[in-house]
């Protein structure tokens, strides 16, 4: 704790003495979370809680590289001092397989997962942790593995476990409800979906905090999106954004605008996609690395469709402002879908050999962490088809041109 309040003191020999005592409490764990195991040496619990704590914050702040480095080393050291059977490292397992997800290692987050699920069924129910690990569970099995049986059971678990501990008018349980609204509705169960939404609104309108309601445009347009209502989905959040006085800085914003941008692409409504994530870019700071990697991936993502829209033009300037990015970056800080994008855009500028690179390369990355039907797997498939048959059909025409 002085180490930590030194970082206030501008002095030379004060660890402040690099930011003028003006260290935000962010900069100060970039600082010392290297130095966990130096500063504890003698204390593997105290290292394992820090490095699990270092996670927690990372992750928030969507620096993925340092809360995936801090999450693998907690594990490490607890399963040294515990063994695999224990509480804190079912912890640590379910913390890392979130981290995983952001990196699209779906098979190894769904191992720890289960794994994590299992332990805390077995030697602690009451773990606060379980209920929040089966609703991530239920996730998982909804959005990578298209499993949509074992996604309800891990989301009806977690709901009768919040239920139980948080009441019945609570933001848990109304939250579950609404996923299982999704869940319903993708099944074709159109009228238990219907139930489902109306009993996660009727307990989201009964809570007290006026800005956890206005979370409720985003699960109505999910909801709508999951029934293949997409225009309506996209009207709730345009309506929502124009009506709400929030800045651009609150969560509700961020989030609205970011559900809007992913169903813009979806529904192939390119030009307002380029309007929305133009905006979104402009509340980034490219002086952040993290920010700085997600500019690279929108200005990419808005090339491809200015190429989908047939503006070549528009789209060549900003694929080389992404591509830059994208060449600065180190590859492990990358989104895989980063990837998928260049490899896209190599295409329509007819680059066949650079995208077939990129594309074989991310190969056995797929095999070994996605589930065979995985969307990106199957986009991944598409793409290299479509550079088989685009050179093919150049070949074809070259040769044609040269008989001519």
């Amino acid at each position: 704790m002085e180490k930590i309040l030194n970082y206030a003191n501008p002095a030379w020999y004060a660890e402040g003495s690099k930011l003028s005592g003006r260290a935000r409490l962010i900069e100060v764990l970039d600082d010392i979370s290297d130095k966990i195991e130096t500063e504890f040496p003698d204390d593997l619990d105290v290292q394992a809680e820090l490095h699990h704590k270092a996670t927690e914050i990372y992750q928030a702040n969507g620096n993925y590289p340092k809360s995936l480095r801090h999450a693998e080393r907690a594990l490490e050291i607890r399963r040294v001092l515990f063994g695999d059977k224990n509480v804190e490292v079912a912890k640590d397992k379910y913390y890392l397989g979130a981290v995983y997800l952001k990196f699209l290692k779906i098979n190894q987050s769904l191992k720890l997962h289960e794994e994590a699920a299992a332990t805390f069924r077995e030697i602690a129910p009451d773990n606060a942790n379980l209920s929040f690990l089966l609703e991530d569970l239920g996730g998982i099995y909804r959005g990578h593995w298209r499993e949509f049986d074992k996604s309800e059971k891990n989301f009806t678990e977690a709901l009768e476990i919040f239920r139980q501990k948080d009441g019945e008018i609570h933001f848990n349980t109304a939250r579950v409800y609404f996923e299982l609204s999704w869940i319903f509705a993708e099944k074709g169960d159109f009228s238990k979906a219907d139930e489902y939404f109306r009993e996660g609104t009727n307990r989201l309108n009964q809570l007290p905090e006026a800005n956890i309601k206005k979370r409720l445009p985003r699960f109505q347009a999910a909801f709508e999106q999951a029934k293949g209502n997409r225009r309506k989905a996209e009207k709730i959040l345009e309506d929502f954004l124009a009506q709400t006085d929030e800045n651009a800085a609150s969560p509700n914003v961020k989030d609205a605008e970011e559900l809007l941008e992913q169903f813009y692409g979806a529904n192939e409504n390119y030009e307002k996609s380029i309007q929305l994530q133009t905006k979104l870019i402009k509340n980034l700071n490219p002086n952040v690395p993290p920010d700085k990697i997600r500019i690279g991936f929108r200005k990419t993502k808005i090339a491809l469709d200015f190429y989908r829209s047939g503006k070549n033009t528009e789209a060549d300037a900003m694929f080389a402002e992404g591509y830059q990015i994208y060449c600065t970056v180190p590859a492990e800080n990358f989104k895989i879908e980063y990837h998928n994008l260049v490899a896209e855009c190599f295409i329509y500028q007819k680059r066949y050999e650079k995208a077939k690179l990129i594309l074989e390369e991310l190969l056995a990355f797929f095999r070994e962490n996605l589930p065979p039907n995985h969307g990106q797997t199957l986009e991944h498939k598409k793409l290299l088809e479509k550079i088989e048959k685009a050179g093919s059909a150049d070949s074809l025409s070259a040769a044609v041109q040269a008989k001519r």
